[in-house]
């Protein structure tokens, strides 16, 4: 993996707080960060093709928008879980 050093400026809470995750998670901060940069973008892709089709398409139901919010709701709890899974292993 090619790393990229970059420097930018982040409110001091927001810091303590993703050092504090990942100490928890037993991983380095710029490994966390990296982490936390994905699933943003992951997340961001995944509502870019979910606008892509709405527009390309009716108007989605009320059922449909709740089937959505609850697909999303699942991929951010198993990103949770795999967080907690790879705790528990390192704890083991």
């Amino acid at each position: 993996m090619v790393a990229e050093r970059l420097t930018f400026s982040l409110p001091q809470e927001a810091v303590s707080t993703a050092r504090r995750a990942a100490q928890k998670e037993g991983v380095s901060l710029s490994s966390w960060v990296a982490s936390a940069m994905r699933g943003r973008a992951e997340l961001a892709q995944t509502k870019e093709i979910l606008d892509e089709l709405i527009a390309e398409s009716d108007p989605p139901t009320a059922e449909e928008l709740a089937w959505m919010g609850a697909a999303l709701s699942l991929a951010r709890r198993a990103n949770s879980s795999k967080a907690d899974s790879a705790e528990e292993v390192r704890a083991a």
